[in-house]
C-alpha cells in the first residue's frame, strides 16, 4: 500500500553549520530551524514526514556534517559521507568512488528490521525560525497560531507533526 523505505541521496547539513558552504534547511532566508530546541536539518524534517506515514528512512548520503546528525537522531539508519566542509570548501570523494559507496550503504541499509529507522515523533512539537531578515519574521508571524518570538524568530507549537509541515512549507 505505501513505501518499504526512504533513502535520502545528496542532502546537506542544516542552517547555520559549518559543515558544508550550501548548508541551508528549506529555504536560505531561514538561518537557524530548531524542533524542540534540537537543530533541524531537511533530513529532520523529511525523516519525520516519512515515519508519521510508517515509512523508515533507511539511508542518507550527503556531507559529514549531515551523518554526524544522522546518527545523532537515530544509530540504525546507514549514513555514507561523500564529502566534507571546509570553510567556503569541500572536500570530495571522486565521482566513481562516491557512486559505489552510495551504492554499498544503500544494500546493506536494506538488511534487517527496517522499523528500527523509524523515528520517534515527540507529542508535543515547538518550532522556532529565525531569519537574517526581521522582516519576514514579522510577516510569518501571521501564520495562524504563530508567535513572534523576537525581532528576527518565530515559535509554532503543535501536536500534530501535519500542521507542522503546513506551516513550514508556509514560511520557508
Amino acid at each position: 500500500e505505501s513505501f518499504d523505505a526512504v533513502m535520502m541521496v545528496g542532502y546537506h547539513s542544516e542552517a547555520g553549520s559549518e559543515a558544508n558552504s550550501l548548508a541551508h534547511t528549506l529555504s536560505s532566508d531561514a538561518v537557524a530551524i530548531r524542533i524542540n530546541g534540537k537543530a533541524a536539518s531537511e533530513f529532520t524534517v523529511h525523516a519525520l514526514a516519512s515515519s508519521m506515514l510508517g515509512v523508515p528512512t533507511v539511508f542518507v548520503s550527503g556531507d559529514k556534517g549531515l551523518i554526524d546528525h544522522v546518527a545523532e537522531a537515530s544509530p540504525h539508519i546507514t549514513g555514507c559521507a561523500v564529502k566534507e566542509g571546509r570553510g567556503q570548501s569541500t572536500i570530495t570523494m571522486t565521482p566513481s568512488a562516491a557512486v559505489k559507496a552510495i551504492r554499498q550503504g544503500a544494500e546493506a541499509s536494506l538488511e534487517g528490521d527496517l522499523s528500527k529507522c523509524l523515528l520517534h515523533i515527540p507529542d508535543h512539537l515547538a518550532v522556532e525560525i529565525t531569519y537574517g531578515n526581521p522582516v519576514l519574521a514579522y510577516r510569518h508571524s501571521w501564520y495562524p497560531g504563530m508567535v513572534h518570538a523576537g525581532e528576527r524568530t518565530i515559535r509554532f507549537e503543535s501536536e500534530n507533526y501535519f500542521d507542522v509541515l503546513r506551516m513550514l512549507n508556509y514560511v520557508t
